[in-house]
């Protein structure tokens, strides 16, 4: 048995998926710490953040903002699932797509928190 053999071979199909979906919700998750880094950077209008903006924002809301920040994090997760799953079998292509969807949500973060009052 040679040494490189375990790592030359493939993750069984299973693996890959459950590893597509932990990919797809941690991309707007990261987008969200992304829009919640430079808003909180910038000093200003802190309550913009999502991650962490509640705070700042009515005190009554606190648990309901945190819910629905999580619930749009699995929605956006699902759509980002939806554009990963034609690049399950080559890596390079899925991690690409990966990147391109952190950046796409930060985006759309960015966009959508200049709203939110």
């Amino acid at each position: 048995m040679n040494v490189f053999q375990p790592f030359s071979q493939r993750f069984p199909a299973r693996a890959d998926r459950i590893a597509l979906i932990f990919l797809a919700l941690a991309a707007p998750l990261i987008a969200a710490c992304i829009q919640s880094i430079c808003v909180i950077r910038g000093d200003h209008w802190i309550h913009q953040a999502l991650i962490g903006g509640a705070y700042f924002r009515d005190m009554e809301k606190r648990g309901f903002d945190t819910i629905v920040f999580l619930a749009s994090c699995v929605i956006n997760g699902a759509f980002t699932l939806l554009a990963l799953v034609p690049f399950q079998k080559r890596a390079l292509y899925r991690w690409l797509a990966w990147l391109a969807a952190i950046a796409f949500w930060t985006w759309i973060y960015f966009i959508t928190a200049w709203g939110i009052k």
